[in-house]
């Protein structure tokens, strides 16, 4: 992983997760690793019950760092 962001709407009805990885491959290793730990997945499991997910693999086109 190179970063992960949150970020919550101004009404905090909203938090949106962004994370960038190095490559696919990344992605599937962390997810294969995450999914052997059964205190994660008990934890997600109560993290499911209260939340709404969507997830999107995409590529970065541009990126600007100030």
């Amino acid at each position: 992983m190179i970063a992960t962001v949150f970020l919550t709407s101004r009404d905090g009805t909203r938090v949106i997760g962004y994370s960038q990885w190095r490559d696919a491959a990344a992605i599937d290793a962390f997810r294969d690793a995450f999914r052997q730990e059964p205190q994660m997945t008990a934890n997600m499991q109560s993290v499911d019950a209260l939340v709404t997910r969507e997830g999107y693999i995409c590529d970065v086109i541009y990126s600007l760092h100030a």
